[in-house]
């Protein structure tokens, strides 16, 4: 059977019934099928743990399953989006970030649900209420309520209220009085400091339980010293507009006093539900039969909280999710391949294990309840086993392919003029260096999809000839002279993709493109791309074009650059590259770089994309870590280089696939060169190590000795004229003095920071050399711009003028304490 992929399946979600379909699917990949996963949230919560993690049990990452890795082993594409619609009838999938649709031959869903607030309001408009589900992103904001409630104690009590009395707001304000109990004990307060109520419409705890399970609760809850509101439902939520917390009105006139609140009350279906014309039942969630199709439209699955079982209704539980996960890697496998569906008959009956804070926990099984420390190591045990199993995947590091995701093709800048048009219009295209041409058909019939300003065609007076593996040169046609007008191009490098997201991946390295274009203070006016797009079905090329040239729009829109037109080309994997034409600006002309002594050296993000792609490439690296690294990849470079010229920059650069040491050895080279440039006048840089920003997760991964494998070539290339200002020996000595470390603990935090000088950077940031009497303003006005990580790293001082001088000093702020 082929393996190239010629049908789509899409994950909507990642619930615990999809995470069990993407373990399936590393375990046994699907011949002939792309697999697309749709996801929120990065990092998915077992909702089993959730209580756990409240009471400080567990950490953040014990409780949550890491979907970039978890989907890197299964061979996936990550969207990080949220799915905002469904088209069954021309089978397309939209998301809320601007992205074209995503097609499918078969999509499940599995979302799961959030809480129903207050007729009329949003929990979102309320800064002191928030919801447990969805429960992805709980845990920070139990985070942040926790530095609240430490940070009330000197001016008094905090009171947290739990809206919703079933078993989650139970366990949840149980959890939370004994978490908030330790952690003002532990600070040296007074540990009734704080105070937990439970609002239930029901006339007691628990109402869906037995008889036993409510007077357990009912009697747990006062005796943990729990106020109780029961029998009447909330009915607004009003803030106080000067102070923290507001209060609940309740439907038989009660009023609450709060300062925090949590919503854990009957949970509703997502609102895009309504708009795809499925089956649904009377709550909104989608009906399903027991083969977990829904049940008006076979190619596409539900499973969890989202889904309601016509033939079986149970109520909205975790074990459902799980135990559904199986049936629904069977059926979607049964559905591409035409066999017999496998049925999904839950359990009637359903145990409770409700953790009650401390190390014990209660067991609700129908009418029986039983108590104790056994419980909760049961409890405890269960819920471990069934998380390790995909946080502790087998991935086999020799399996992952070369991280060398710097340039393939690398061309230096082009100017072209003099030439007839005439002689390139008959040039044929030549086969690029991956593979076959695709033919014209299919980016010409993207671009107009995407709505580009213009299909490069003869009667628009430009044309696209080859160059050097199928480099296209643009030229434009003076009408009235029949003469080519000059016209420059900057060649962008062609990166092979090292996002699996076509779209972000399109933003990325157009983005990486302009950067190139505006450290040289010219204006970007249309761009080219050069696709090699893996082999697939002509469905799957064409969407994959589509994402690609849709992400790379928006980025060459914000910029006022139109993208024309291009070259694609099939080979066995994506990669992706622009040429950018541009113009000089009306205003005055820039001048050459000139570093001078005392200027201070400005960085504008922090680096270690280089480390942090080669780690995820071996699903080394945390979802959250890349998850960041993205969001500065993306982020647009135009407005910090106006800035360093308003300030009067006297050299600019892009910190790119040379590594930071690499950029400012140029700029010092650059400077050191001008003819005008006397030996008194020459300098270097001084750097301060451990000022330099870093992308979260890349300094603890190159500690672990996880590099890119062009850091070693930057190594190599740069290192030469880089020294420590005394010696990496004293480095470490005062590591381990300041920091109390051992020798090999203090030596790789050392040399982790020295290696971050040659990590490889994509689309990062500006190094510029700023005069001191301008550089702090500067930073202040790059941090107001939205560059928050922007930071003064070094200086520019002297040269010696001895033999053998290093160019590039670093100090360490360790050596002077």
């Amino acid at each position: 059977m082929t393996t190239t992929p010629m049908r789509d399946v899409v994950l909507i979600g990642g619930g615990h019934s999809h995470v069990y379909v993407l373990k399936d699917i590393g375990a046994n990949p699907i011949p002939g099928v792309q697999v697309t996963l749709i996801a929120r949230d990065i990092q998915t919560p077992y909702s089993g743990m959730l209580p756990g993690h409240v009471a400080g049990h567990y950490t953040r990452e014990q409780v949550h399953i890491d979907l970039n890795r978890l989907a890197r082993y299964a061979g996936v594409r990550l969207i990080h989006a949220s799915a905002i619609g469904l088209n069954r009838i021309e089978r397309l999938i939209y998301c809320d970030d601007g992205r074209p649709p995503l097609k499918y031959d078969l999509c499940s869903i599995d979302v799961g649900c959030t809480p129903q607030f207050v007729p009329g309001r949003s929990p979102e408009s309320l800064v002191h209420v928030t919801p447990v589900k969805p429960i992805n992103g709980f845990s920070a904001r139990w985070q942040l309520i926790l530095e609240r409630v430490r940070a009330d104690q000197p001016r008094g009590s905090s009171r947290i209220v739990v809206v919703g009395g079933g078993a989650g707001g139970v366990e949840l304000a149980l959890s939370m009085q004994h978490r908030l109990k330790k952690e003002l004990k532990e600070a040296g307060y007074n540990e009734n400091g704080v105070s937990v109520a439970l609002i239930s419409r029901g006339p007691v705890p628990m109402e869906a339980h037995g008889k036993q399970a409510q007077r357990t609760f009912t009697k747990l809850l006062k005796n943990r010293q729990i106020e109780l509101y029961l029998g009447s439902p909330a009915i607004e939520v009003i803030e106080n507009e000067c102070e923290r917390g507001g209060t609940i009105l309740l439907e038989n006139g009660g009023v609450i006093h709060f300062d925090e609140v949590f919503w854990c009350t009957t949970s509703g279906a997502a609102p895009w539900f309504k708009t795809t014309g499925l089956d649904l039942g009377p709550d909104g969630f989608i009906q399903v039969s027991p083969t977990l199709q829904s049940t008006n439209d076979p190619a596409v699955f539900a499973s969890g909280d989202c889904a309601d079982m016509v033939a079986s209704p149970r109520p909205k539980a975790g074990v459902f999710a799980v135990r559904q996960g199986p049936p629904l890697a069977h059926n979607i496998r049964a559905f591409l391949d035409e066999k017999r569906f496998m049925r999904y008959m839950p359990q009637k009956n359903f145990m409770c294990i409700i953790g009650v804070g401390g190390e014990d926990a209660v067991v609700v099984y129908g009418g029986h309840v039983s108590s104790g420390a056994w419980a909760w190591k049961w409890k405890r045990k269960i819920d471990e086993q069934w998380i390790q199993q995909y946080q502790k995947i087998p991935f086999n590091d020799s399996n992952a392919a070369s991280d060398d995701f710097s340039k393939l093709l690398s061309y230096s800048y082009v100017e072209v003029s003099g030439a007839s048009l005439a002689n390139l219009k008959g040039l044929s295209a030549k086969q690029g260096p991956y593979g076959s041409k695709i033919g014209p058909e299919l980016l010409n019939r993207v671009l107009h999809g995407a709505h580009s300003a213009a299909i490069i065609n003869d009667s628009s007076g430009t044309s696209i000839g080859s160059y050097r593996g199928a480099m296209p040169i643009l030229l434009r046609q003076d009408e009235s002279s029949g003469l080519t007008v000059k016209s420059k191009t900057y060649s962008v490098d062609l990166f092979r993709s090292y996002v699996t997201d076509p779209y972000k991946f399109g933003r990325i390295v157009a983005n990486h493109a302009l950067t190139d274009v505006y450290v040289q203070g010219l204006l970007p006016e249309t761009a080219l791309i050069f696709a090699i797009l893996p082999r697939s079905g002509e469905s799957q090329a064409e969407n994959t074009l589509m994402q690609l040239v849709s992400g790379a729009l928006r980025m060459f829109k914000e910029a006022d650059c139109d993208l024309v037109g291009g070259h694609t080309s099939e080979g066995p994997e994506l990669a992706l590259g622009f040429y950018v034409n541009t113009s000089a600006p009306p205003e005055k002309p820039i001048s050459t770089p000139c570093m001078s002594v005392g200027d201070r050296l400005i960085v504008t993000k922090a680096i270690g994309t280089g480390i942090l792609l080669a780690a995820n490439l071996r699903a080394r690296a945390k979802g959250r870590w890349m998850d960041s690294a993205i969001i500065s990849m993306l982020e647009s470079n135009a407005s910090a280089t106006v800035l360093f010229r308003h300030y009067k920059a006297t050299s600019i650069n892009s910190i790119s696939v040379e590594g930071l040491a690499g950029n400012i050895l140029s700029m010092i080279r650059s400077s050191n060169e001008k003819e005008e440039i006397d030996n008194d006048s020459r300098v270097r840089a001084q750097l301060q190590l451990d000022d330099i920003p870093q992308l979260d997760g890349a300094l603890s991964l190159a500690i672990q000795g996880i590099l890119s494998s062009r850091h070693s070539f930057n190594q190599r290339a740069y290192a030469p004229a880089v020294t420590p200002s005394s010696s990496f020996q004293l480095m470490i000595d005062a590591t381990k003095r300041v920091r109390k470390l051992e020798n090999s603990n203090a030596r790789d935090l050392v040399m982790a920071h020295y290696n971050m000088l040659f990590d490889p950077q994509t689309a990062g940031g500006l190094i510029a050399s700023v005069p001191e009497e301008h550089a702090d303003d500067c930073l202040l006005a790059l941090r107001g711009k939205g560059y928050h990580l922007s930071s003064i790293v070094g200086e520019v001082t002297p040269t010696t003028g001895r033999s053998g001088e290093k160019e590039i000093i670093f100090k360490w702020n360790d050596e002077m304490c």
